[in-house]
């Protein structure tokens, strides 16, 4: 009798230590989505060197972690970092059915557009979700 009192005092304890949790700790483990890598073209020098790594929420499919990284090329700037959330969003002006990662690096940065390709290649589309220029190659390979 008493141990089962001891195993349910200890379950007890167990349960109303999560409830007593905080909401924001305790993260799912962030789960690598996908690394792409490309040189996008520019305007005015031979293009940008561009990597994108993308993160998963766990289980959560949808929604997840970016860093990108942007090095202009024959320019003495340093490269460009920025990070932050993205979600899915589905469907283009071209097809309903397309999976587009929407990338928000902040409040006073431009949101980003990257078309899923398959499992090997993303696309930056233009601010309002569609292709740019398609004689130019704006896309990403994976490459891990």
């Amino acid at each position: 009798m008493r141990q089962i009192m001891t195993a349910l005092l200890a379950v007890a304890v167990g349960i109303a230590g999560c409830a007593s949790t905080p909401a924001n700790q305790g993260y799912p483990k962030e789960i690598l989505l996908g690394v792409f890598e490309g040189r996008l073209p520019c305007a005015d020098c031979p293009g940008i060197d561009t990597r994108l790594t993308l993160t998963q929420e766990g289980k959560y499919v949808d929604i997840g972690h970016f860093t990108l990284k942007q090095t202009y090329l024959d320019r003495s700037v340093q490269p460009l970092e920025s990070r932050g959330e993205w979600t899915v969003i589905k469907g283009t002006a071209q097809d309903d059915n397309a999976v587009v990662y929407e990338l928000r690096p902040g409040p006073s940065k431009r949101i980003l557009y990257f078309l899923k390709m398959g499992d090997r290649k993303v696309k930056l589309l233009d601010k309002d979700g569609n292709e740019i220029d398609p004689q130019l190659d704006f896309s990403l390979s994976r490459v891990q």
